[in-house]
């Protein structure tokens, strides 16, 4: 969720421990389903794993 007075960024964005997490779950298993992979890179912000915001289902 954005928040209104924090500047920047503005757009939500995947961070790059993000994407080298997904590309790893990816390349473990081609036929995962991006559901999966959205919870999976959920969870990891909500345990603290990864900062910043959770990624938005459509991203």
């Amino acid at each position: 969720m954005l928040e209104p007075a924090i500047e920047s960024p503005r757009e939500p964005h995947l961070s790059e421990e993000m994407k080298l997490y997904a590309d790893s779950k990816l390349s473990e298993d081609s036929t995962i389903f991006p559901l999966v992979l959205f919870a999976l890179i959920c969870e990891k912000v909500n345990d603290g794993a990864f900062r910043g915001p959770a990624p938005t289902q459509e991203q």
